[in-house]
Order: C-alpha cells, then sequence, then structure tokens
C-alpha cells in the first residue's frame, strides 16, 4: 500500500509493444497493477495484440502521405507473393509508405517522424497527471517532443537500455563514445543498426532535445542510473531513482517439477538447461553463440546424464523444434510464449538456468528464473550482479567466458544438493526483494512526491 494511495490519480504510459521484450513486460505488469489498484491507466503503444480499451495504438502510418494507398498495396502484393529481385515487392511499398523513413535510413540519422506521437494525449480520454515513458526506439517515438511534453506533464522516463544516452546504440558495449559525442561508431550493426556513420549528429540531435528538457529518469539498476549520470542526459534530469524491477510471484514461485515437465513433454530424468530472450538465439545482446560453446564443452566431458537444452522466445511464426545435437544432448526450440502462465512452466522444468548476455540493464528473464528456484550461471555484465549474489544464489562469469560458464554448468549438473540449496537461496531471495507490490508502490510513492512538489512550484510562481 502506497502512502498516499486515497489520491487516485491518472497515469499515461507510452511503449513501442505490449508483448516482446523485458520493457513490455515491466510496463503492462505496472498497467495491470495500477488499475487493479484503483488507478486510472492508459497504455499508448504501436503495437497493440488485444483488445483492452485501457491500452491504446497509435494510428503511426494514417498520418503519413499516401500511406493508406501504398499499405493497401503492400498487403495485396505480400498476398499474391510478388517477387522484385530477391525481395517481395511488399517490402519496396511498405518503405514508400513513409518516404521519410528511407532518407534517413540512407543517411544514418535516427528518425523522429512520428506525428501520432505528438498528439500523445489526444488517444487517451482525459488529460493525465503523470506521464511515464519506457522505450522510446524502434520507429515509433517522436524524441523532439519531449521538451513540450515535459512542460505540459511531470514526465518519467525508466531506462531499460542505453539508447537514449547514445548516438544510435541500445548498448555501447566496450565503446564510451556516448560521453564525449559519439562518431566514428564501431558498433553500427548494434541494435537499432544503422547503415551510415552519422552517430554524432545523432548525439548531437539528442543532447540539444535534452536540453530544454524536464525528466524524471528511473533505472531499475545502479550501473545504469551512473550511466546516465555521466551522459547527455544529465542536464535533463530533475531526479534520478533506482526502483528494482518486480514480478508477479504469482506466477513465478518453485512449482511442481515432475507435473511441469509432464505437461510440456519433458522427460523425468533429463538434466534441463534454460535460455530464455525475446527472439531466442538471434538476440544479438544475449550472446546465444557463447552457450553453444559452453554446450560443446559439456559435450567433451561425456557425461552420463541425458542433457536438454531448451532455448524459448524464437520469432514469431517460428514453430517448436527439436535437435540431436549429440549423443545424450539434445536442443529443443521454442516460439515466443505471451501467457507468462507458460513462461512460469518452463522455467519449473529447468535445472539450471543460462544467461550470457554481453550487455543488460536488469534482465526480467533472470528475476523470473531465480523467483521460480532456479540456479543461474549468468554473465555479470549491467545490473546483472545486483541480482545474483555470486556463489549462493547462482553464479556470476565474465562475458564471453564459455569455458568457465561450461564448468560451473557441468559442477551443477553433478551436485543434485548444491543446485537445489542454490535455487531455494534464490528464491527466497527473489521473494524479499524483487516483489511486483515493491516496484508498483515505489513508482506510485514517486508520482506522488513529483506532483506535490510541481504544485509548490506552480504555487510559488503565481
Amino acid at each position: 500500500m502506497t502512502k498516499q494511495s486515497s489520491k487516485r490519480i491518472k497515469i499515461l504510459q507510452v511503449n513501442q509493444t505490449t508483448t516482446h521484450g523485458g520493457a513490455a513486460r515491466i510496463a503492462m505488469t505496472l498497467h495491470q497493477a495500477y488499475r487493479a489498484a484503483g488507478y486510472i491507466s492508459w497504455l499508448v503503444t504501436n503495437q497493440k495484440d488485444n483488445f483492452d480499451e485501457s491500452i491504446v495504438q497509435f494510428p503511426d502510418e494514417t498520418y503519413f502521405f499516401m500511406a493508406g494507398m501504398f499499405e493497401k498495396a503492400s498487403s495485396f502484393s505480400l498476398k499474391t507473393n510478388i517477387k522484385v529481385g530477391r525481395k517481395s515487392l511488399s517490402h519496396y511499398l511498405y518503405q514508400l509508405m513513409d518516404p521519410w523513413r528511407l532518407f534517413v535510413d540512407f543517411f544514418g540519422l535516427e528518425n523522429y517522424n512520428f506525428p501520432a506521437s505528438r498528439k500523445l494525449f489526444d488517444w487517451v480520454p482525459d488529460f493525465p497527471d503523470v506521464v511515464h515513458l519506457h522505450n522510446l526506439h524502434r520507429n515509433y517515438f517522436d524524441l523532439s517532443f519531449l521538451p513540450k511534453l515535459s512542460s505540459q506533464r511531470p514526465t518519467l522516463i525508466t531506462l531499460h537500455d542505453t539508447w537514449l544516452l547514445s548516438g544510435h546504440c541500445a548498448y555501447s558495449l566496450d565503446c564510451e563514445k556516448w560521453k564525449t559525442g559519439c562518431g566514428q561508431c564501431p558498433y553500427l550493426d548494434s541494435y537499432p543498426p544503422i547503415k551510415y556513420d552519422n552517430t554524432h549528429l545523432n548525439w548531437k540531435r539528442k543532447k540539444k532535445i535534452y536540453s530544454n528538457s524536464r525528466l524524471y529518469i528511473a533505472t531499475p539498476s545502479h550501473w545504469i542510473l551512473e550511466k546516465a549520470n555521466q551522459s547527455i542526459l544529465k542536464p535533463a534530469m530533475v531526479e534520478g531513482r533506482v526502483i528494482h524491477n518486480g514480478i508477479d510471484q504469482s506466477i513465478f514461485y518453485p512449482g511442481d517439477k515432475k507435473a511441469a515437465r509432464r505437461k510440456l513433454g519433458v522427460p523425468q530424468n533429463t538434466t534441463v538447461l534454460l535460455f530464455v530472450a525475446s527472439y531466442g538465439k538471434d538476440n544479438p545482446y544475449k550472446d546465444f553463440d557463447t552457450i553453444w560453446k559452453a554446450i560443446q564443452k559439456i559435450k567433451i566431458r561425456g557425461l552420463n546424464q541425458e542433457i536438454l537444452l531448451l532455448v524459448l522466445g524464437q520469432i514469431d511464426g517460428y514453430s517448436e523444434r527439436e535437435e540431436q545435437y549429440a549423443e545424450k544432448i539434445r536442443i529443443r526450440y521454442v516460439p515466443y510464449q505471451t501467457n507468462p502462465s507458460d513462461v512460469a512452466e518452463y522455467y519449473r522444468v529447468a535445472d539450471i538456468y543460462l544467461q550470457a548476455s554481453q550487455a543488460d540493464t536488469f534482465p526480467t528473464v533472470v528475476l523470473e528464473a531465480l523467483a521460480c528456484g532456479i540456479a543461474v550461471v549468468a554473465t555479470g555484465v549491467g545490473g546483472i550482479p545486483e541480482q545474483i549474489t555470486d556463489g549462493q544464489t547462482g553464479y556470476l562469469v565474465k562475458p564471453g567466458d564459455w569455458m568457465v560458464m561450461a564448468e560451473l554448468t557441468i559442477k551443477l549438473i553433478k551436485d543434485e544438493q548444491l543446485r537445489t540449496k542454490m535455487g531455494a537461496q534464490a528464491a527466497e531471495d527473489a521473494r524479499k526483494r524483487f516483489q511486483i507490490g515493491r516496484m508498483v508502490s515505489s513508482y506510485i510513492d514517486w508520482y506522488h512526491e513529483i506532483l506535490d512538489k510541481n504544485i509548490i512550484q506552480d504555487t510559488h510562481n503565481v
């Protein structure tokens, strides 16, 4: 219960999607919790997959020149599968729906031409008291709207990655040019990729936008807050605060492993390793290659146990399939699951969770694994060391160190007592530190504090 729960404020959140990725899960979790607590809450998104009237979709392409005509032509050519060279005609027609996007993509500029986002308050029934933004990249939000937006309503942004701090990338890895102006980018292919190095100009555009904005910055980890305080975002920060992500532990909790395995068709006498990521093995930041090499090392050791590696989160349209990798080692690729209860069942069948991220802010999947009572072997990057107590709730390894990851995984495979103890400690730690109620209360209390401060400031300015 929050300190000021009697005052039901109106909350407007914005995120690119309601499904894929950790930011989507957090935004949806907050939205549902706010409404359950009696708050007026809306979630505006670029991609909607349900009929909830409190979740509103940007009209997007309807704002662009001749968009309707090209959209219809694109849909028709997609159905008829007309080809132009190696690509479908629909690919080129879709590009023509927004000619400006073609221009900025060609010159390596970040695209802010999304007029629908500048009419944010038009898409909800009433003016909100506070605006809470999440991921703003992936071609749907006009970043140059931030100065005006933050002058109209208190505006809070949760940093789920470092895109707002850089000239294009969601994670800068070992590059620190984001501190001084970007340019000569060593990672043009990093998500979101650009074709031409205009990262310095992108960085300067963001710096100018922030210089005229007033933003409250929330981060799920101390690691990313420290980065924000060293970045171009710092002058815009009225206040920065760490609020650890929480998860719904009425869904993610230790359960009946045997029952879960029967439900998902996993043999009872198999040691199950689990890897979860949006886009599965194809997620560039989750470094599935390190896990793959670790599996090869495990194979060489010739363990007596049957081993199954579950890879959960493959892209839409990907059918479940299983491969025999080596004697006694199988790999099963599973499509992305939209139902959190179904996701939780996959954690419950697992004995060990593997996370090999090259960069990560505060991955929800690690929290879910811990809450389900699974020993975790993960790279100690970003905010992950703030989630895992090394040697107690899991093990931390250096990024790319597949040999150590393999050795620690083998250690846990061989020692059932150790992994059971570690899993129990993980569940208990998650129960204390990563409750969804704590996250929700922290945000609501901060909203009230922000609104109270703004009322006082407005009174002083009269």
